[in-house]
């Protein structure tokens, strides 16, 4: 039971964070697209919005902004101060 619970509140927390207006505008195409399919009876297009649909609420995908990949920044990196190069013959 604790496993369950544990999927349900990771579940709870990808859908309520990390809203930004890339997320919105593929929830809000994902929802036209479906629409759009149930009334012109297209399958093609249901499919399609129902893709970009679950793309925007799990937030996944490389779309604008939505790419899930952690930023991470070396500190300390040091340069090297100088390159010696030898001469090949």
């Amino acid at each position: 039971m604790e496993r369950a619970q544990q999927q349900n509140l990771m579940m709870k927390t990808l859908l309520t964070t990390n809203w930004n207006g890339a997320r919105i505008f593929r929830v809000a195409v994902g929802i036209t697209a479906l629409v759009y399919a149930f009334i012109r009876h297209d399958a093609l297009m249901g499919w399609a919005g129902g893709f970009i649909l679950l793309m925007g609420l799990a937030n996944m995908g490389c779309g604008i902004g939505g790419c899930s990949t952690p930023v991470t920044k070396k500190q300390d990196e040091k340069m090297p101060e100088s390159i010696h190069f030898e001469e090949i013959k």
